[in-house]
């Protein structure tokens, strides 16, 4: 399945986070960020990432009509 947040792609069955300036993430590297990123609140980390792990953790209701499938 697919994500749309804001022209970012998020893409389950490739495992990957592609950006507005199309730059592709793998799943693993965008759960290194996260790992740079763990304790830190919300406010402080960027979109793309809140929205890659609410979607892991299946909380994209955090997200309601900001997001659309593709």
């Amino acid at each position: 399945m697919k994500y749309n947040y804001y022209g970012a792609i998020v893409d389950t069955e490739n495992k990957t986070v592609t950006t507005v300036g199309k730059i592709v993430i793998p799943f693993s590297e965008m759960d290194e960020i996260a790992t740079h990123y763990k304790g830190a609140n919300r406010i402080h980390k960027p979109f793309l990432l809140l929205f890659y792990t609410d979607m892991k953790n299946g909380k994209l209701s955090n997200w309601k009509g900001e997001y659309k499938k593709v």
